[in-house]
């Protein structure tokens, strides 16, 4: 069964089991616009086209184009996570940074007056 739905600022909204159409309240309003199309285009309903979710981390996209609502699939690229040594190195090296900042404060506080 065709699958009938709007994007509203760029959100997609799928068309609802049962609403009015033409003055009319029908209980199954995706099977009205399957046989009358025409009247789906009328009241702003659109057909959407799926296509198939690629492997990996991914987000639907969803772009108009004439008469359709066309889905796509957009990767989502994920930043590598450090690993233990990575974070161990940065450590060290906050490590070093710090303690040699101590010692510039150390020798100001006790250098002897001349």
């Amino acid at each position: 069964m065709m699958t009938f739905a709007k994007l509203e600022n760029g959100i997609l909204k799928r068309c609802p089991r049962y609403g009015m159409s033409g003055g009319l309240m029908h209980t199954d309003l995706p099977r009205y616009y399957a046989h009358h199309p025409d009247r789906a285009c009328a009241d702003g309903w659109l057909q959407l086209v799926t296509a198939d979710k690629p492997d990996g981390a991914c987000t639907p996209s969803y772009t108009v184009d004439g008469d359709k609502v066309v889905q796509s699939w957009i990767p989502i690229e994920r930043e590598p996570v450090p690993t233990l040594e990575d974070d161990v190195s940065l450590l060290k090296t906050d490590v070093a940074e710090l303690t040699d900042a101590v010692l510039d404060m150390s020798r100001e506080v006790y250098k002897e007056d001349v």
